[in-house]
């Protein structure tokens, strides 16, 4: 490095060091960066607080329209059949104002106490999903209450996407 180069260099780093210092004590201006700053942090918290209760807010709206088909299966006194799914889907759609892909699942189960396992009297799901079988219900048997002797239940399962608003969590 020639001798100029390093008087240019050491009055650049003189020259930038003074206004380090002077910047350092300069005040003017910085309520309004704190100001930026802090809305900012505010915007993004107002964000996700919405993207969470937006999100509760659906899996509630899921539950409840749960509840209504359980409701409504357990009131009726008729066999229920395939079409009848296809029909509460339709209702489940309605309640919950679906707009992606949804599907419920029904099925009726008894507790063989010879056997010790739950039993499938029937089972209807729509949108492709299987339906259960005796066998296929035993892994999910440790999720169901223990039931006396001959009881019969109605398994009613729901599901619908979630599309987040602003993109943010999983979308699983």
């Amino acid at each position: 490095m020639t001798q100029r180069a390093k008087v240019v260099a050491k009055i650049c780093r003189h020259t930038l060091i003074r206004f380090a210092q002077r910047l350092r004590r300069d005040e003017t201006g910085s309520m309004a960066v704190e100001g930026v700053l802090s809305v900012l942090l505010l915007m993004g918290w107002m964000i996700v607080a919405l993207q969470f209760f937006d999100g509760y807010r659906v899996k509630a709206l899921n539950t409840k329209a749960a509840y209504t088909i359980a409701d409504l299966l357990s009131r009726e006194k008729y066999t229920v059949g395939p079409t009848y799914v296809e029909e509460m889907k339709k209702v489940f759609n309605y309640v919950t104002d679906a707009r992606g892909a949804s599907w419920i699942r029904v099925t009726g189960i008894k507790w063989n106490d010879s056997q010790k396992k739950f039993v499938v009297l029937f089972s209807h799901a729509t949108d492709g999903k299987q339906a259960y079988t005796t066998d296929a219900l035993q892994s999910e048997a440790k999720r169901i209450p223990a039931m006396p002797a001959s009881d019969m239940a109605i398994i009613v399962e729901t599901s619908m996407n979630f599309d987040p608003l602003f993109g943010i969590g999983d979308k699983a």
